[in-house]
């Protein structure tokens, strides 16, 4: 336990500064980037720089950890006797990764919670579940018919309604606008018909919760009879209770210990092989290729704050179950590397 609290007070002492050049930085980011996300929550669009700090950070604490500990890898010349009085298959190892992870994990939620306190400061400082609504029949709208509808039942109280319809066009054709109405229980959501005209648009309708069985999408007479798919998640609902935009971003920031503990797990099975430089190149690897490739859920979870989605209702349970897996298997490895004299 006094390895934990070390490491852990060391950690987040040294991550102050850096912790104050990743928030700067990102702000100034997002006050440079005018481009505006037309797929999610233009209000929460630049929480996707959440990123730079999440990462910062962590890079920072693993080679805050390494340094702190020396048995991480080969080399040091103060192992020898930190091995003598810390026993056991993992030589302290991991009590130190323990610590290190928790610093972290401190300096991430503060880290999140002042950049999103930065960006949401003028704007909806709140976050809804969504809950995509499955289409009843074919998901498509053809030129001769009007309407298609879309299961509600199960969505619970709803207070906002995403919607995104893909025109179908043949190579050549003009791009024309289509203009939909939507209903709720044939209640009317808007006042006047919107249009689409491109896939990637995306339109919000806000309402007064309301419980709700079936939504309709109408095509407004008078526009052009162009196809429309509906494909999956084309209308999502948004649920009637606000959440935290601050909290959420402490969640998403928070993902970012999944591919730290990677690293540092993936380091005790190779503590004996590797020395400082290669170390190095593997604690700050092992995140990046987590990240990218996917087998950990942090990309997604910063991808959907971003969006303006409540992270504990979105399905991250595949890639982190990899990250379960992965992080079982070094550590029961890492064990019988400590065992072997």
């Amino acid at each position: 336990m006094n390895v934990v609290r070390a490491c852990a007070l060391r950690t987040l002492r040294r991550l102050v500064l850096p912790s104050v050049f990743a928030i700067g930085f990102a702000w100034l980011a997002t006050r440079a980037d005018a481009v505006r996300t037309t797929t999610g929550d233009a209000d929460f669009a630049a929480l996707v720089w959440l990123h730079v700090p999440a990462l910062w950070l962590t890079g920072a604490a693993l080679l805050i950890a390494i340094d702190e500990w020396p048995l991480f890898h080969r080399g040091r010349e103060d192992a020898a006797w930190i091995a003598r009085i810390a026993p056991g298959p993992w030589h302290g190892c991991a009590a130190a990764m323990a610590g290190a992870l928790l610093g972290l994990a401190t300096g991430l939620g503060i880290v999140a919670a002042v950049f999103a306190a930065l960006l949401t400061a003028s704007e909806g400082a709140h976050v809804r579940a969504r809950v995509p609504l499955p289409a009843i029949g074919e998901p498509t709208l053809v030129p001769n018919a009007g309407t298609i509808r879309f299961d509600a039942r199960d969505a619970g109280s709803i207070a906002q309604l995403d919607v995104r319809a893909t025109p179908i066009r043949r190579v050549g054709d003009p791009i024309l606008p289509v203009g939909l109405e939507v209903f709720a229980d044939g209640a009317r959501l808007h006042d006047a018909p919107f249009e689409v005209a491109a896939s990637s648009h995306r339109v919000r309708l806000r309402f007064e919760a309301r419980d709700v069985e079936q939504i309709e999408v109408r095509r407004s007479p008078g526009y052009a009879p162009v196809l429309l798919s509906f494909p999956p998640n084309a209308i999502e609902a948004g649920s009637a209770t606000e959440r935290s935009a601050i909290g959420n971003a402490i969640l998403a920031a928070l993902s970012y210990l999944l591919p730290a503990t990677l690293a540092l797990a993936t380091l005790c099975v190779l503590r004996r092989v590797v020395r400082g430089p290669v170390a190095v190149v593997l604690l700050l690897g092992v995140p990046i290729i987590a990240t990218v490739l996917e087998l950990t859920p942090n990309g997604a979870a910063i991808d959907a704050c971003a969006r303006g989605r409540w992270l504990p209702s979105e399905p991250l349970l595949t890639s982190s179950l990899v990250f379960a897996i992965w992080f079982t298997l070094a550590m029961v490895a890492s064990a019988f590397v400590g065992r072997r004299r």
